[in-house]
């Protein structure tokens, strides 16, 4: 119990952030920016068996530090737990926190300077099956002011 076995990964890579706004003014005062930056990222993943059915899975993700560039962190601790096995048929549930944070300001003399902060984010996932190999994540975030935000993504091929 508490054994860390499986997957320790280490890994890098690259971000491609897409930023874009516009303040809309009335008359002539329109503003509007936008702008494609990237950034490189160190990754690390870790599965760390609770029992035979329940492993905790943690990753996180940094970006390395380049000047007028954008800094993101991810982290995701999440539970799994294996519904059954059965031959080659498995299935697992996850639900876990997520936190993202974005951190960007450049050398303009009227600089942009962006700070997100999102999280944490509830994380419902079943994750990649060999036969079926793609991902459904599901998160909600709740926000200041009683509104709720939800987000969903697909990885993977089908």
């Amino acid at each position: 119990m508490g054994e860390v076995v499986g997957r320790d990964v280490p890994g890098g890579g690259l971000a491609v952030w897409s930023f874009d706004y516009r303040l809309n003014q009335p008359g002539a005062e329109d503003v509007s920016r936008g702008y494609v930056l990237w950034t490189p990222q160190l990754a690390l993943g870790t599965d760390v068996p609770l029992s035979d059915r329940l492993t905790l899975v943690a990753d996180g993700l940094a970006s390395v530090p380049v000047a007028h560039q954008p800094l993101i962190f991810s982290g995701t601790l999440v539970g799994r737990y294996r519904l059954f096995e059965r031959g080659r048929a498995e299935a697992d549930v996850q639900l876990g926190v997520s936190f993202d944070r974005i951190d960007y300001r450049d050398n303009q003399e009227v600089p942009n300077d962006v700070s997100i902060d999102a999280g944490p984010m509830v994380v419902a996932a079943e994750p990649a099956n060999p036969a079926y190999p793609c991902t459904l994540d599901l998160r909600w975030r709740p926000v200041e002011g009683g509104d709720a935000g939800f987000s969903a993504s697909r990885s993977g091929s089908s």
